[in-house]
């Protein structure tokens, strides 16, 4: 099996737009490395008669059903609950923004 060199790392970093830093690059690499080799290990899996499947997880919640319960210990009128908040506009929420805006 192929290792996976630096200039397999660099290749990486531009399509993910993730660089490494220089101190990154041996602990990357060898991470990498091990997830190639246990792709390789699980390439090698016998699955004859293994019925496909498309999650991982199960359909059913395991601890089954579970009832609803409502309880207004936490509930806040929204004049209280505005109250609490740092800054608010409209009654609602202001919060900053997320991304910057280049106009």
């Amino acid at each position: 099996m192929k290792s996976f060199s630096l200039e397999d790392l660099r290749h990486l970093e531009k399509l993910a737009s993730l660089p490494c830093k220089p101190e990154e690059v041996d602990s990357v690499r060898t991470a990498l490395e091990q997830v190639l080799i246990y792709i390789h290990q699980l390439q090698n899996v016998d699955t004859e008669g293994v019925d496909p499947t498309f999650s991982v997880l199960p359909l059913e919640c395991v601890q089954g059903p579970q009832e609803d319960h409502v309880s207004d210990l936490l509930a806040l009128t929204r004049k209280a609950f505005l109250s609490q908040a740092p800054d608010q506009i409209g009654g609602l929420v202001r919060v900053p923004p997320l991304f910057e805006t280049t106009m």
